[in-house]
């Protein structure tokens, strides 16, 4: 496999601001063993199977297979 360098242009360019904030929690992280993220969506439990088959049913509905309209959907 072919190997690239990165250009100078891209060398220059600072550190993305949430890899960086990432980086900094998990220092945080490792010295407490306490700490609750309530910072960011990372589900620490696996999603309840009633809510995955919804959402599995919602994906093979045609009608969701666009952009929804303004006034969203009816329930």
């Amino acid at each position: 496999m072919k190997t690239f360098s990165q250009s100078e242009a891209l060398q220059r360019l600072p550190e993305q601001f949430f890899s960086k904030l990432v980086n900094k929690v998990i220092k945080v992280n490792q010295k407490h063993d306490d700490v609750i993220n309530l910072g960011q969506g990372n589900p620490d439990q696996p999603t309840p199977q009633g809510i995955v088959e919804k959402l599995k049913e919602a994906a093979d509905n045609p009608t969701y297979h666009k952009y929804s309209p303004f006034t969203g959907y009816a329930s």
